[in-house]
């Protein structure tokens, strides 16, 4: 879709521009992808309709506040009745203030109000007070852009957006809710980019464009709590009946308090270099994410992280003797820290899921590569699991294959009270509708994986593996629970401590640690 345009002739909206006309008064030339033919338009017709800019008072006064929820509308189109009354209840019991950006879209089909010229762009009633065409600065590292009109059936509403709000971070009002992080150097958080799905009831025509737009159109607004320095976001998302925040249920009725999730999916946790704030923020602190959420199944990515006996130190002489100085190249101690770690972290009544991930592989990766004559200290364990691989190999329609050595260890030593199901690399695990079982680091047919390549299976996941968190479209990708800074990141990174949560709708939600704190 071009400038909000349809074709007068099909009314797609999939066209390109094809220059100005010569004219004292130039018009704008199209041509319509579907029907192939050309139209012309004033361009004093295009993107028309009433702005809602902010006054200055205004936006001085929104950057003085702490609480927002931030969603969209698009023109000639009522809002969802029960998401609208939702968000009164969450404005009034978190003090929120509401932000609205516009979204523009020309549809002569539309089944609500057909607008055949720019002149009827009308807004509903109810969303007028919070309209938002302004930049808000609401905190120094981030901003609404109320200002940019994205095509409501863009497809990937982000690309192209990363510098427009400098070094800041920024939401972006789009019916489809979508997030990525963008690399920032000099250690500093990186910026988040996100959309904000809508308040608007779908509305589309029928075009290729507009099928694609309703079917990525989703009912959410983004959650900012600001904190000191810190802000936290979070995104909302409503299933027709209700929409969750952390612990507490809104639907058109009011607000239902002390809620539990489903699963909580932790960043990739790398025991070794666990952060201890985030294992604090998540596990150990009294009001920590797992004793306020309560979630019945914890999902742990790249719990093992394998260092001691890594491939990438086998030809780095400096990177081996330090490990042999400072005690970390013995595998059986990093295996028992990691169990110790899962043993402490694990709430009573949850049950640990721990996915098949590239780390926990790096050990039979050692076990069919390394010469076990040059690393002495960790001889006995290396023969003893040849030999239990060796008896448990067999031969099957795949072709040979033994157990997953990580697993096979770690069910032998973990207490049996610590509830923990370990999964195979082909082995599905579905919570309220969402596959949970994917690490990400492999996508369709041998490809490396991405959160990009995995949406295009068509299932809702959710992944880990690349330390940056995301939402693309029906992926959503954790990020990691180390240090943010590993001897293997040097440069712009985009690497942010996040979570994932999946509530009792099926809705998922990411959460960030900032600084050891999970919420403002």
């Amino acid at each position: 879709m071009t400038d909000n345009q349809v074709c007068p002739h099909c009314h797609s909206d999939s066209l390109q521009k094809r220059g100005l006309t010569k004219a004292e008064e130039p018009k704008q030339q199209y041509a319509c992808n579907e029907c192939e033919k050309w139209f012309l338009v004033s361009l004093v017709e295009i993107d028309e309709g009433p702005e809602f800019l902010l006054s200055r008072s205004r936006i001085a006064e929104l950057e003085r506040k702490d609480r927002f929820f931030v969603t969209c509308s698009q023109n000639n189109t009522p809002v969802d009745k029960g998401f609208w009354a939702a968000i009164g209840h969450y404005l009034k019991e978190n003090g929120s203030e509401l932000l609205i950006p516009t979204i523009r879209y020309k549809n002569p089909t539309c089944r609500f109000d057909a607008q055949d010229d720019d002149s009827d762009v009308w807004w509903p009633d109810e969303v007028l007070p919070y309209l938002c065409e302004s930049i808000v600065k609401i905190h120094h590292e981030l901003w609404i852009m109320g200002n940019m009109r994205i095509n409501a059936t863009a497809v990937n509403p982000l690309i192209g957006l990363e510098t427009l709000s400098q070094s800041a971070s920024a939401i972006y009002g789009h019916n489809q809710l979508q997030m990525k992080v963008i690399p920032t150097p000099q250690n500093a958080l990186p910026k988040q980019l996100w959309t904000t799905g809508s308040c608007s009831v779908k509305n589309y025509s029928k075009t290729k464009a507009g099928v694609k737009g309703e079917h990525h159109h989703t009912i959410a607004g983004i959650v900012v709590e600001k904190k000191g320095k810190k802000f936290h976001t979070r995104n909302v998302i409503w299933d027709g009946e209700c929409f969750y925040d952390l612990d507490k249920k809104y639907t058109a009725n009011g607000v239902e308090r002390n809620q539990k999730i489903a699963a909580l999916v932790t960043g990739d946790e790398h025991t070794l270099f666990n952060d201890p704030e985030v294992k604090a923020a998540t596990y150990t602190n009294r009001d920590s994410i797992t004793k306020t959420l309560k979630p019945e199944v914890i999902i742990r990515h790249d719990v093992f992280d394998s260092y001691s006996i890594s491939h990438h130190h086998r030809h780095n002489p400096l990177t081996q003797y330090v490990k042999w100085r400072e005690g970390v190249n013995k595998v059986e101690d990093e295996l028992q820290i990691t169990i110790d770690y899962i043993e402490e972290t694990t709430p009573a009544g949850a049950t640990n899921v721990i996915i098949a991930s590239n780390h926990n592989d790096h050990l039979y990766r050692w076990l069919k590569e390394a010469d076990w004559k040059l690393e002495p200290w960790n001889a006995k364990i290396f023969h003893w699991f040849w030999y239990h691989m060796l008896e448990e190999a067999g031969f099957g329609t795949a072709g040979a294959y033994t157990f997953d050595p990580f697993a096979f260890w770690a069910e032998r030593n973990i207490d049996p009270k610590c509830q923990t199901k370990f999964l195979g690399r082909d082995e599905s695990f579905v919570v309220n509708g969402i596959e949970l079982s994917l690490h990400g680091d492999l996508g369709p047919n041998g490809s490396r994986g991405s959160a990009v390549n995995l949406n295009k299976i068509g299932i809702r996941s959710i992944i880990g593996h690349t330390h940056a968190p995301a939402i693309e479209k029906g992926v959503v990708q954790v990020g990691t629970s180390s240090y943010l800074r590993l001897e293997y990141t040097s440069g712009p990174s985009s690497w942010l401590q996040t979570h994932a949560l999946v509530y009792p709708n099926g809705k998922r939600a990411l959460v960030n640690v900032i600084e050891g704190e999970w919420r403002g």
